[in-house]
């Protein structure tokens, strides 16, 4: 997930995600709190966020991840009325909050069953530092790190997704 000006300063890094087969999503233009927003805010957050993804890709995103998990029914009705779904997690290592690459491994491998979204900071080295971990861990526990697109192929637009299932 990645907000606009990151993929307007960072377009060959979107470039090489898609390419790689990860799943790019919005995370809106400026990290605001979307359930706070009227609709028309929120929609320009959105379409902010969706712009940059298109000319960073070529191509657009299915996914919103609302900033701080923060949604209603606005964000809700935003989301359907523009085609995209919201995904969510169920699995929060807190790694914006307690910055230990340990803590962000157990908490990623322990939390994890089949299905989940586990929500993690890249802008945080401490988590970067934690990814061989969370995905060595998550394999030796008979689970497979998959894309978000991957785990649910035919996402619902305006639907809240916390884990496949």
């Amino acid at each position: 997930m990645v907000i606009a000006p990151s993929a307007e300063q960072h377009p060959e890094l979107l470039k090489r995600m898609k390419a790689e087969g990860h799943t790019i999503g919005n995370h809106t233009k400026s990290h605001r709190q979307l359930n706070t927003l009227p609709y028309d805010q929120v929609s320009q957050e959105i379409d902010a966020g969706n712009a940059a993804i298109k000319k960073a890709t070529g191509q657009s995103t299915r996914w919103v991840r609302p900033p701080y998990g923060a949604t209603n029914p606005t964000v809700d009705q935003v989301t359907r009325d523009k085609g995209v779904s919201q995904a969510l997690w169920d699995v929060d290592t807190v790694d914006w909050k307690d910055r230990n690459s340990e803590h962000v491994c157990s908490s990623a491998v322990q939390g994890a069953r089949a299905g989940s979204i586990v929500l993690m900071h890249d802008i945080h080295p401490t988590t970067v530092d934690a990814a061989d971990c969370v995905i060595d861990g998550l394999r030796a526990k008979g689970l497979e790190p998959v894309s978000l697109d991957r785990l649910l192929r035919t996402p619902v637009p305006g639907k809240r997704y916390y884990a496949r299932g």
